[in-house]
């Protein structure tokens, strides 16, 4: 078994612990959604890709681990866990699991630095994040999620470090001010050009 397909265990609310084995690659859509017994998670070194909700609703996930392999992290994945519903997760706005950007909230105003060492910023991680005016984002991030920045409509300015291999679609959807993107491969620049 390589991958855990989507809706596998959803609502399994009487299911408090899971061990994925290391050959998965993969954790699709809604896997564990609603799995309210849920406490952890150690997700294996080689999974890439983590689905749409593959964890939201666990109101009893309180430990998560995502390792350096990931790449991909979709839509609300972690939304509602007991995670992410603990203030003291969040920093200056944002929730970070590990080295993996998640979420923002909708009220982060300003600019947003954030945090070295970071490597992934996972799908819609900055949506309607309408009062952001600006992003740093370190050297260590390698992929940007689908609008990851989508209507971020006060945001005027990003620089995309070298070691990003991989940027989502309409990652600057609706940014209506930004004006200036500094890319610095080939293959980031056709993605901004096109990217809203």
């Amino acid at each position: 078994m390589t991958s855990i397909g989507d809706f596998a265990f959803s609502g399994c609310s009487g299911m408090t612990s899971v061990n994925i084995p290391g050959r998965v690659t993969s954790v699709e859509g809604y896997v564990f959604e609603n799995c309210s017994g849920l406490t952890s998670i150690t997700i294996p070194n080689g999974v890439t890709s983590i689905g749409d909700s593959a964890f939201k609703g666990c109101s009893s996930l309180t430990s998560i681990t995502i390792p350096d392999s990931v790449t991909s992290i979709k839509e609300s994945a972690f939304n509602n866990t007991a995670y992410y519903n603990n203030e003291s997760n969040w920093q200056d706005d944002v929730l970070y699991i590990g080295k993996h950007l998640i979420t923002a909230k909708s009220t982060l105003s300003g600019d947003c630095v954030i945090k070295n060492g970071t490597l992934t910023i996972a799908n819609n991680a900055f949506y309607k994040c309408i009062y952001l005016t600006s992003i740093t984002i370190p050297d260590s991030v390698t992929s940007i999620g689908r609008s990851a920045f989508a209507t971020c409509k006060a945001l005027t300015s990003v620089v995309i470090p070298d070691n990003v291999t991989s940027i989502g679609d309409f990652v600057f959807s609706d940014c209506k001010k930004l004006k200036f993107i500094a890319e610095k491969t080939k293959i980031l620049a056709y993605f901004c050009i096109f990217a809203y």
